[in-house]
């Protein structure tokens, strides 16, 4: 059987386990990359319906991650969450969901929870 998939593109370690911690813990399967060439890697490997991605990413930017996803096909129907701790990036091309950081534990189960509700529609 099927079963949908998290991803949680993150650098910063800390949040990067917190967000893993509270996803699985939902019941959620959950995969990471903590840079861009690792979420890149990846992506090619597996199509997530929901992305929480960061922007300022080692080796390869979460917005070319971002353009990447968005030029695929097979990611028509993925969910992208774009977060920063700058706001000029919710301007960017392709942002269509930003949420300025820090995440907060509550908004990553609300966002996970609303996004998998509405597939059971």
């Amino acid at each position: 059987m099927y079963e949908p998939q998290i991803m949680i593109i993150e650098d910063e370690k800390p949040l990067l386990s917190l967000y893993r911690f509270l996803l699985e813990k939902q019941g959620y399967n959950v995969i990471t990359a903590a840079d861009g060439r690792e979420a890149l890697h990846i992506l090619a490997e597996h199509t997530p319906y929901l992305i929480f991605l960061d922007v300022r990413l080692p080796y390869i930017s979460g917005l070319h991650i971002l353009a990447y996803i968005r030029t695929q096909a097979r990611f028509e129907q993925t969910r992208v969450i774009v977060n920063s701790c700058q706001k000029e990036y919710q301007h960017e091309p392709y942002v269509d969901e930003f949420i300025l950081k820090p995440l907060l534990p509550q908004t990553v189960k609300t966002i996970a929870s609303e996004t998998f509700a509405q597939t059971r529609l």
